[in-house]
């Protein structure tokens, strides 16, 4: 009988990687919620949870790291979810693999062990108040994560972001580039272009160093507005003169709000528990399985 089983299982394992036998085996607990992908097909949450952090991360992330991400996308899913069974990937925002570059992609053990990581999650979602949150995550901070609207979304130290590659960014530009930039920020914009920071001033949200607005002339811009279409790498930037161009210093790498990956590495490598790690980033949340509380 043993020697059956030698040969069996990776058959079996074999075919459900070659998509002879559905990706989506028993040891993944189906969780009644589908997600409609793009080509019409369905998707069950809990499998969906695992091809989204196989996008997200690399496939050599700390275990902790990989059920933090679970946790937080299975939390986006259920929150946008609301009273339905049942709902559009196009509407989750959430970067995903489909089986196809699954197998394209990945060695079969590395789905696998996902699997298992994915199960220990024990079906967790975050909550604050009883209510689902909205679990807003970043690349990297600026070395402190900036205060959202939501009472659990506080600032926290995240230091260990600043060693990051692309912590810091400069841009530099020309007088005329500079000028150019500022006239996509909105219509009748005055510039001079001679001096275009003449009339630019920018205001910071306190001393984590994040923009909330961006005054030119008359017109004030929102910081998130600014960023996005300067294609800068987050709202946490000056902007100064250098020599005869304009420079512009990025801290970070997205909004600087919740959950810092780059951070939550740095603790789970530490031996941090991916509960830990989730507690540290949102302030005073409590974790439920998703059976166990009302959407």
């Amino acid at each position: 009988m043993a020697m059956c089983l030698i040969v069996v299982v990776p058959i079996v394992v074999t075919m459900m990687w070659t998509g002879k036998v559905q990706m989506l085996d028993n040891r993944l607990h189906k969780s009644g919620y589908s997600v409609l992908l793009s080509d019409e097909q369905k998707m069950d949450m809990e499998e969906f949870v695992v091809c989204c952090v196989m996008a997200q991360l690399e496939p050599d992330a700390p275990d902790e790291l990989v059920k933090t991400m679970m946790v937080i996308d299975r939390t986006k899913i259920l929150r946008k979810l609301k009273d339905n069974t049942e709902i559009s990937v196009d509407d989750l925002h959430l970067p995903y693999f489909s089986r196809e570059q699954l197998e394209e992609r990945f060695e079969e053990e590395i789905y696998e062990k996902n699997v298992v990581l994915e199960n220990t999650t024990a079906g967790n979602v975050i909550t604050y108040n009883g209510e689902v949150i909205n679990p807003a995550y970043h690349a990297v901070s600026a070395g402190k994560t900036r205060a959202g609207e939501e009472e659990y979304l506080k600032p926290v130290d995240s230091e260990e972001d600043i060693h990051q590659d692309d912590y810091i960014t400069i841009t530099y530009y020309s007088k005329d580039e500079f000028s150019d930039l500022l006239g996509k920020m909105g219509e009748n914009i005055e510039i001079n272009r001679q001096n275009p920071l003449e009339n630019l001033t920018v205001n910071y949200e306190d001393d984590t160093g994040y923009v909330s607005e961006v005054v030119i002339g008359n017109q004030s811009i929102p910081g998130d507005s600014f960023y996005k279409t300067a294609e800068l790498n987050s709202d946490c930037f000056k902007v100064e003169q250098f020599n005869e161009a304009v420079r512009i210093i990025t801290k970070g790498k997205g909004h600087g709000k919740g959950l810092s990956i780059s951070g939550a590495k740095k603790m789970a490598d530490a031996g941090k528990s991916y509960i830990d790690i989730i507690r540290y980033y949102y302030n005073g949340i409590e974790l439920k399985s998703y059976q166990d509380i009302n959407v």
